[in-house]
């Protein structure tokens, strides 16, 4: 199994000026500091390995696998959209018809793929991962417990910039929200 981001968020799930009006700075000396905060929290959180488990903002990943094996939890989440292609016998990427698979979408957890082993092409045997799964996924941007969050850490980071990794003050509020919205399988 590969995995791989291959299209990142466009734009950040906080703007810079929404997070100088949270802090109520109305300066501009500290304005790249505040973005690479802005930015360190949301790497923190986002994607399949963030701290959240799942996507915090729109981008696009693809899972390449050595055969259509599974049902396959897919990492991506929430799910906008699934494209599956493979390498055929010959060489060529056909993409897959989505009658030959079932896409179940749990209220909580990870949207799970399911092959139908009637219907299945035969792969190539020189690629090592014939079996390619573009996902697209990120949460609504407009979601204000995910804005709340990036925003919490950010100015935890600002606070106590050379504490990373060392004992911190846990805010609470930061705790319950991060709890609430984390991904737990």
């Amino acid at each position: 199994m590969n995995l791989q981001r291959t299209v990142p968020p466009e734009s950040a799930p906080v703007t810079l000026a929404t997070f100088k009006e949270h802090l109520r700075i109305r300066h501009d000396d500290q304005d790249a500091l505040l973005a690479t905060y802005l930015s360190a929290a949301a790497s923190e959180l986002d994607g399949p390995a963030g701290t959240l488990g799942r996507c915090i903002m729109t981008q696009t990943w693809v899972l390449r696998l050595a055969l259509f094996g599974g049902p396959i939890a897919l990492p991506i989440t929430p799910l906008q959209s699934l494209t599956v292609e493979y390498v055929d016998t010959v060489g060529d990427t056909q993409t897959l018809p989505e009658t030959a698979y079932t896409l179940r979408l749990p209220f909580r957890g990870r949207p799970i793929v399911e092959w139908d082993a009637t219907v299945l092409p035969g792969l190539s045997q020189t690629e090592d991962f014939p079996v390619i799964l573009t996902m697209v996924g990120g949460a609504d941007a407009s979601d204000p417990a995910l804005s709340q969050l990036v925003m919490m850490r950010a100015a935890d980071f600002l606070r106590t910039p050379e504490a990373a990794g060392a004992q911190r003050y846990i805010n609470p509020s930061y705790e319950g929200l991060l709890v609430s919205n984390r991904l737990v399988l």
